[in-house]
């Protein structure tokens, strides 16, 4: 039996029969449940007719949600035994009407919390009916009874039959239980004790109420012990946003569920001469509105976000608020200042009322990603302010001024630990580096650069919470002006969870996985608001029953049929118009069709030459207008939508096209197009159609085994490519091989190279798997960091790195005859499969976050294509029919996939769910 049913059943038990202790209540003093809750109390949870708001909340879909929490599972079973016990004449409803009861959560070790009930007894049942009510639960539930004496009082236990003991004691007109008995004795301490707190404090004063009547109980936060709770069940370093330091004191609020939304209103208790807490930076400050939604990119997981009116203010109640919780914050003040000669307070007079720091999803291994937003009231004294700071920094360092061009943004280096530390101190650390950009009215500060490379272009791509359908809708219902806001998309944090949660506590975390995923954002904002801070959380859920849980057949969208059969993979592209995603293929009679969202062919033209190279889109005129680019045998080849001919393309080559890729080193449209031939030359062109020094040709010394790629790494640009030989090759812009390259593998090399871009040359890392298993990841200065064998079943086990379709993450495919297994980035097994065909498979890996994954096993012997989620269950049960690679897309919106797939000469769009 879970704690938190017996806590139930007990609580309706005692309130059946107090009666009889209570009886005395003319002799001794009539307490308040509030009289005696421990002042360490996380959270409380206060009902006055606890038979009303429990029937109010069964009756709400959001119960259904809830009882999926693994200690709430079979509570409606239990409630129905302790009414059947009480003898079903209404008795426990008339005994618990009108009586306060409270259920609170206490930490009480480093990994584990439990609850506390206290809560008043009342009724009209005799002594007998007492003894016979108690003496038929536990012969019903096997449970025995004992009692010993705590500083005078008599603690009772209840030995269960799974040997778990329930400690309770009655004291005048109270009932008080819990699994741990020294919550108990901490209740009896305080009893005694004319000095202790209770939760409330010295005074004990309950924070007002927004109504006098509300339709559920309230509940009560302690946030001054949220970091202590939070600290249970993940890595305190990955956990530091003030929100789980000292933030205010308690928390009143009431619940109100409507239209699939939960929310809870009251207010926030600050004391006035309390200046150890977070809100105190806040007092006196008018709340303002989020208007940085368009900058804050999709893959976000959480967003703690401020505003104000008064930024000198602002500062000086950061420091006050540092000087016990933080004294490091003011010494690292000092020292910034005083090295680089510059004043902390100078960077708060370009502020504008606005500062937030995102957190993006994470992905397995690596370092979190966070982005810090300044509005700023001069947006040209901002960038000067970051980039003489950044200039002294790389003086001292007695290094140059890194910064690079990213489109129409110019990126700089300030190579200082944390300086969004230095700024606003707790809650703003892990920048080890910050690279700063400008975007409109605001400065843009990420701890990498592939960070703020990637923010920015979901900015431009359009990519942001600001044009989301489902995170503006609630943000625009949601999410009001506010001092301080944290908002969360659940799914994105939900893997950050993961990620970082002690290794005890996973299992527990995966059970409330189905809770938690039903969730689809949360927002909590608080507002100074005489004296006190109006407090409101937010979150929208999805009733769990309309919930996929296992997935939905394939549902075909549009199929249609070309010429011939087809010789492409399905490339989706994006149609500039409107934003959609057509399909670009080529057949067998070397025909090229555009096909629109309606799976209407648009226009069909005769290339005479079959494509050798992955299809691309590339903006030739810089005008936000989409081009398709390609190679066939001996030409490059540019096309609009409409499918004329770009400029002077294609441009005719006297060789035979191998490899083909473009290359755009700063993201600003200015491509360069690079083709290797069979023997192993590698060329590159301009948009004019000039062959470029150092590329006409240059001699690879081998057989390519993939197409040239681009890696920007500390500002430098390198081009890296894999040969057949087993070497990897690395060379400059001017084609010139860089230092410590060619690395020889000394075994023959397949597969791709995979590349992790990092603040350093020493710590960006490139990753490849021989044929023969030999995983290995070197640096950019030709240092081996790892070298390793992998399990090798047979002599002929056969290795594929495949990298997942945006390059952010690989997985390994093993494969020993029939039997293919998948193994993550750790070289830990997934899921293994048997197939009827001995063929080497080729993989796909599609990675959209929030756990949304999908493996694509593609079987050329059988032409089907294998789709598997992330722990190897079988799409549809049963495989698509495919003769090429599939293509995949997500859309968060009507949270489906779509699977684009070709079969002889014809073309399928389909679309399935999979359940969380």
């Amino acid at each position: 039996m879970k704690r938190i049913y017996f806590l139930l059943v007990f609580l309706l038990v005692l309130g059946s029969g107090g009666y009889v202790y209570y009886s005395y209540l003319n002799k001794t003093e009539v307490l308040s449940p509030w009289q005696v809750m421990p002042h360490h109390a996380l959270w409380v949870i206060e009902s006055k007719d606890l038979v009303k708001d429990w029937n109010t909340l069964t009756e709400s879909d959001f119960w259904n949600n809830l009882k999926q929490v693994p200690a709430l599972q079979g509570t409606d079973k239990l409630i129905k035994s302790a009414d059947s016990l009480s003898g079903k004449d209404g008795s426990l409803h008339q005994l618990l009407a009108n009586k306060s009861f409270l259920i609170s959560g206490h930490v009480i070790s480093t990994t584990h919390t439990d609850y506390l009930l206290v809560g008043e007894m009342g009724g009209v049942l005799s002594q007998k009916k007492w003894k016979q009510f108690i003496e038929q639960a536990i012969s019903s539930q096997g449970l025995n009874h004992s009692t010993r004496q705590y500083q005078g009082e008599d603690i009772h236990e209840i030995k269960q039959a799974d040997k778990k003991t329930f400690t309770y004691l009655i004291y005048n007109n109270l009932l008080v239980g819990s699994y741990t008995p020294f919550l108990v004795e901490d209740v009896i301490r305080q009893i005694k004790s004319s000095q202790s707190l209770n939760f409330f404090g010295k005074e004990g004063q309950i924070p007002q109420s927004l109504s006098a009547e509300t339709s559920f109980g309230k509940i009560y936060l302690n946030l001054a012990k949220l970091k202590d709770w939070f600290k249970t069940y993940g890595e305190e370093a990955q956990l530091n946003a003030p929100i789980f330091e000292r933030f205010a004191s308690i928390s009143s609020l009431e619940l109100r569920l409507e239209n699939q939304l939960a929310l809870l209103n009251g207010f926030t208790q600050v004391a006035p001469s309390d200046s150890s807490a977070y809100l105190t930076i806040f007092k006196d400050q008018k709340a303002g509105a989020i208007l940085m939604k368009h900058l804050i990119p999709n893959r976000t997981a959480w967003v703690q976000h401020m505003s104000f009116s008064d930024a000198a203010l602002l500062e000086k109640s950061l420091k006050k608020y540092h000087q016990t919780l933080d004294p490091n914050y003011q010494k690292t003040q000092q020292k910034i200042d005083q090295d680089f000669q510059v004043k902390h307070s100078d960077f708060f007079k370009i502020l504008d009322g606005e500062v937030a720091l995102a957190n993006l999803e994470t992905l397995s291994g690596r370092s979190p990603e966070k982005v810090l937003y300044l509005r700023c009231n001069d947006i040209n004294e901002a960038l000067n302010k970051f980039t003489v700071l950044a200039e002294k920094v790389s003086l001292s360092q007695k290094d140059t001024l890194l910064s690079e061009f990213y489109g129409n943004s110019t990126i700089t280096l300030l190579n200082q630990p944390d300086i969004p530390y230095y700024l606003f101190g707790k809650g703003f650390e892990g920048f080890p580096q910050s690279y700063f950009a400008l975007q409109g009215k605001y400065l843009i500060v990420a701890n990498s650069i592939e960070t703020i490379k990637n923010v920015l272009s979901d900015v431009e791509a359009e990519n942001t919470w600001g044009r989301s359908v489902k995170q503006s809708l609630y943000m625009e219902n949601n999410v009001a002006e506010a001092n301080v806001s944290l908002m969360l998309n659940t799914q994105r944090f939900w893997s950050s969870v993961m990620q970082f949660a002690n290794e005890d506590k996973k299992e527990y975390l995966r059970q409330l996985a189905p809770v938690f995923k039903s969730i689809g954002y949360v927002s909590f904002q608080l507002s100074d608001l005489d004296n006190q801070f109006y407090t409101s959380l937010a979150l929208n859920y999805q009733p769990v029953e309309q919930i996929p849980t296992g997935g939905t057949p394939y549902q075909q969208v549009f199929a249609g049929k070309v010429d011939a059969k087809i010789i492409t993979k399905p490339y989706v592209v994006r149609n500039h118009l409107d934003n959609s995603f057509e399909v670009f293929l080529q057949d067998s009679l070397f025909n090229i069709y555009l096909i629109d969202k309606k799976g209407q062919i648009l226009w069909k033209d005769s290339l005479g030459v079959p494509i050798v190279s992955d299809v691309q889109q590339v903006d030739f005129y810089a005008n936000g207008k989409l081009q398709i680019a390609f190679a066939s045998p001996q030409a490059i080849h540019i096309i609009d939508r409409n499918g004329d001919k770009v400029d002077n393309f294609p441009l005719k080559l006297t060789y035979t096209v191998a490899h083909f890729s473009i290359i755009d080193y700063d993201n600003s449209k200015k491509y360069r197009f690079v083709a290797i031939d069979e023997s192993g030359k590698a060329y590159m062109y301009d948009k004019k159609q000039e062959n470029l020094e150092g590329w006409n040709p240059r001699n690879l010394d081998g057989k390519a085994n993939t197409p040239i790629r681009h890696v920007r790494a500390r500002g430098r640009d390198f081009l890296y490519v894999g040969l057949e030989s087993g070497k990897i090759a690395l060379f400059n812009r001017r084609g010139e091989m860089a230092k410590g390259f060619p690395i020889d593998l000394k075994d023959r090399l397949d597969n791709p190279l995979f590349v992790e871009v990092n603040n350093s040359l020493e710590n960006t890392k490139i990753t490849t798997i021989s044929d023969r298993g030999q995983w290995l990841t070197i640096n950019m200065l030709g240092q081996t960091l790892r070298s390793e064998q992998l399990y090798k079943p047979t002599k002929d086990t056969h290795f594929q790195l495949v990298t997942g379709a945006m390059e952010k993450d690989y997985v390994i495919i093993r494969q020993e005859a029939n039997r293919v297994s998948l193994l993550n980035n750790n070289s830990e097994e997934l899921f293994d499969k048997d197939y009827l065909s001995t063929e080497i498979m080729s993989g796909q890996y599609y990675s959209f976050g929030s756990g949304k994954t999908i493996l694509v096993v593609n079987d050329p012997e059988q032409d089907f294509s294998y789709l598997y989620d992330q722990e190897g269950n079988l799409v549809n049960f049963q495989p698509l029919e495919s003769q090429q690679p599939i293509s995949l897309l997500y859309s968060e919106v009507k949270n489906t996939y779509q699977v684009y797939s070709c079969y002889e000469n014809g073309y399928y769009l389909q679309e399935f769910v999979l359940g969380d």
